[in-house]
């Protein structure tokens, strides 16, 4: 909680047990209690503080009234009202910037899966190149092959088919060679 927004630390009611006091340290409220202040502690610190105020010091320690009835009329309920109003806001303010810090956390992770992923398409994209590769240089040696197949065999059936024109005898040429 902000301190401006809580009362200030010192001796108040306790609101668990009206018949004592318990320390507010200005932020929370301590395992610090006594009792309530006798008649004679109330007229001695009323004494204190008048002596202080006249020398023109300012009073330290903490909030007690000046008589018992005093403390029989602050109202408990509205100091933990207040305490809670204050405390309400600095949890606003506390979920606030925790939401700021987790958005901000959010967006400047990348998840893990994405790097994996992004490995994963990169060598898959590596490998169809070089499948696509590959398929091309195979394409382009059959289709030379073929070619110089074709071409060599054209010409072996021209040459045997010349070889039986000279002769004039197709079927004696292919007798005696064979």
């Amino acid at each position: 909680m902000r301190k401006a927004d809580a009362p200030a630390p010192g001796w108040f009611p306790d609101p668990l047990n009206r018949t004592s006091l318990r320390w507010w340290d200005g932020g929370d409220w301590t395992d610090h209690r006594r009792a309530m202040p006798s008649t004679a502690e109330v007229t001695s610190y009323a004494l204190e503080q008048q002596e202080l105020s006249a020398a023109g010091s300012a009073a330290v320690g903490g909030f007690i009234p000046a008589s018992r009835a005093a403390f029989d009329q602050i109202d408990t309920g509205q100091i933990i009202e207040e305490v809670r109003a204050a405390t309400r806001d600095e949890l606003d303010r506390a979920a606030g910037e925790l939401t700021r810090h987790a958005d901000a956390a959010v967006r400047s992770f990348s998840p893990l899966i994405s790097s994996y992923t992004n490995k994963a398409f990169r060598w898959l994209r590596v490998a169809l190149a070089l499948a696509v590769i590959v398929l091309v240089a195979w394409f382009v040696f059959r289709v030379f092959l073929d070619a110089t197949l074709l071409d060599w065999i054209g010409d072996r059936i021209d040459n045997f088919t010349d070889n039986l024109n000279d002769d004039g005898n197709g079927l004696g040429a292919i007798s005696s060679s064979g």
